[in-house]
């Protein structure tokens, strides 16, 4: 084994917290879906993903460092439950998530800042001293 035990166990505690976040994050993606908030699901789900591909590349490191792999006993997700939301709060969070998924493109997000070129906000943001190169 090329790590010490200690290691070795810190390691396997990690990987029980890295899929219980993805167990966790995947009962908040479920129910965001079931409330018909897509954008929050589909955020959710790739945070569990995420976490689940996080635990496996420190089982993929164990057994390559001839290590044990014992993934410790996980706990039950923590519920979630918040208030049922109205059809325009829905929308409207939809909405500024979709904007903000959007955004998160590099290509759109120079898009947006160059149609927003010559607003009076934008304009004194961009020269301010701090700013400047």
């Amino acid at each position: 084994m090329l790590i010490s035990q200690t290691l070795n166990d810190k390691i396997n505690e990690q990987i029980g917290y890295e899929f219980a976040a993805s167990i966790q994050y995947t009962a908040i993606a479920s129910h965001f879906d079931a409330e018909s908030l897509p954008f929050l699901a589909r955020h959710f789900y790739k945070q569990a993903d995420e976490e689940h591909e996080h635990a496996m590349k420190f089982i993929k490191f164990l057994i390559d460092a001839g290590a044990r792999v014992e993934i410790p006993a996980v706990s039950k997700p923590v519920a979630l439950s918040c208030g049922a939301l109205s059809v325009n709060e829905r929308e409207r969070l939809n909405y500024q998530l979709s904007t903000i998924n959007f955004l998160n493109e590099p290509s759109n997000l120079r898009d947006y800042n160059s149609r927003r070129r010559g607003h009076p906000y934008t304009e004194r943001r961009e020269n301010h001293p701090r700013n400047r190169d």
